[in-house]
């Protein structure tokens, strides 16, 4: 209902012209057509996905470790990527040899706050549930993307419009802003580390009860690893393959003289090392901004002029890099490209939908400026459109997908209201069976 709404916003405030007939739209035939003519444009990016802007040599990389719990959270952006899997599997092409779980929670029109998870319960209630669910994953490394929906609320706000259930009782009578965003979006960080936090430390108790020595487990033995490290132990039974000697966070973070400094993708402003902030030490967060709302006017007649809306997308992505700074995390832009060269319009729309949301080779190209603004270097040219030429990567692919669908169906199953919402209790205990998708 909230991406319904928030839609009808973004085009009430323009009042679009009628949308034409698909045939004068003067679209490619197909999807293969639009790959084919991306190929005769010697892959010429996206104006909305161009490569990154800087050098990934003047870039630190971004360090997944052994064990860590990756977690993907957002709002459309980042739900999608589940669908899609090609953020997820550049990740795991740059560390092949690295052992680590990717999680994503995100939830499509929502805000840091979870209003989109609340449902028809208040909104508060959609914050809890956020750290319900925070607790299934317990993150050491997050991905936060909003801001695209937040966007659209402010819109909403301004828009006056009572059609469009504005709603000031139930999300509040401070209209929505990059200030008020930027504020909720830091309560957000604040959840997560504090979740993350008790929920290791709770199941690191109850994994000493059963260990040997007064539950002093040994560090370094196989399979189990050092007290305190935060990293769930190993099935029993289960073989480690060996990997390479992989540097500590603090190892990675440090120089003979001290804590190195971590730059942002453009070479911004100096902040503390991601692992060793005081305000998440025990968290690494990558904040991502919005993509730019793209004009698609030309080819899609109907839909609204951008121009407005960047406005705002450009203040939310002002106010993410500043939380970033002020939180020594890394920032990617998605908003601000620079040095790059124009697309055709049939080129650009076979990676944005509908100008703000992208598509299935919309997520492809982001991988690439995703994985060199974390210092990751070229992608691996399979996930380009047109180029997909390894039975591994499809394979690796459709597992993570396969994988994503599952999690899915356990933190976000259908008919939720009848499992943990207000009718829960109606139906028996319908929520018991949902831990039972754990084994999977």
């Amino acid at each position: 209902m909230r991406t319904f709404l928030l839609t009808l916003a973004l085009a009430a405030l323009h009042a679009p012209a009628a949308p034409a007939d698909d045939k004068e739209s003067g679209r490619p035939a197909d999807k293969e057509t639009r790959k084919q003519e991306a190929s005769a444009a010697n892959l010429s990016p996206s104006p909305t996905l161009p490569l990154a802007h800087s050098s990934p040599a003047a870039i630190q990389p971004f360090e997944i470790l052994d064990g860590d719990r990756v977690l993907f959270l957002g709002d459309t952006l980042l739900e999608r990527e589940g669908t899609y899997g090609y953020l997820e599997t550049r990740m795991v092409e740059q560390f092949p040899d690295r052992k680590f779980t990717v999680r994503n929670l995100a939830f499509s029109a929502d805000t840091p706050l979870g209003w989109s998870r609340a449902s028809f319960d208040p909104p508060a209630k959609g914050f809890e549930r956020l750290k319900e669910q925070l607790a299934l994953v317990r993150p050491t490394v997050v991905f936060l993307g909003y801001g695209m929906a937040a966007s659209l609320q402010e819109m909403t706000d301004r828009a006056q419009d009572w059609t469009l259930n504005r709603d000031p009782a139930r999300y509040g009578a401070e209209p929505m802003s990059a200030a008020r965003f930027k504020k909720e979006l830091a309560q957000c960080m604040d959840a997560i580390v504090e979740v993350s936090a008790r929920e290791s430390g709770v199941r690191g108790q109850e994994s000493g009860k059963n260990a040997p020595h007064g539950g002093q487990r040994a560090s370094g033995s196989a399979g189990v690893p050092p007290a305190g490290s935060g990293v769930p132990p190993e099935p029993s039974g289960v073989e480690r393959t060996p990997q390479r000697a992989t540097p500590s966070a603090d190892a990675r973070n440090s120089t003979p003289d001290g804590p190195r400094e971590t730059r942002g993708p453009a070479g911004g402003t100096p902040a503390l090392p991601e692992a060793r902030h005081p305000r998440n030490p025990a968290v690494r967060f990558v904040l991502l901004s919005p993509i730019r709302h793209e004009d698609l006017r030309a080819i899609r007649p109907g839909l609204p002029d951008p121009t407005e809306h960047n406005k705002l997308l450009e203040q939310y992505t002002k106010a993410i890099e500043e939380l970033a700074k002020e939180r020594g995390a890394r920032f990617v832009d998605f908003f601000n490209w620079k040095g790059r060269e124009p697309a055709p319009p049939d080129f650009r729309e076979g990676h944005v939908t509908n100008g703000i949301h992208l598509s299935e080779d919309g997520y492809a190209y982001l991988s690439h400026g995703f994985g060199r603004d974390l210092g990751w270097g070229d992608t691996n040219l399979s996930v380009i459109p047109g180029m997909r030429d390894g039975a591994s990567f499809a394979a690796l692919r459709a597992a993570i997908i396969r994988k994503n669908e599952l999690f899915f169906h356990r933190w976000r199953p259908a008919n939720e209201t009848y499992l943990f919402g207000f009718r829960k209790r109606e139906q028996g205990k319908n929520g018991a069976e949902i831990p039972m998708f754990d084994p999977l």
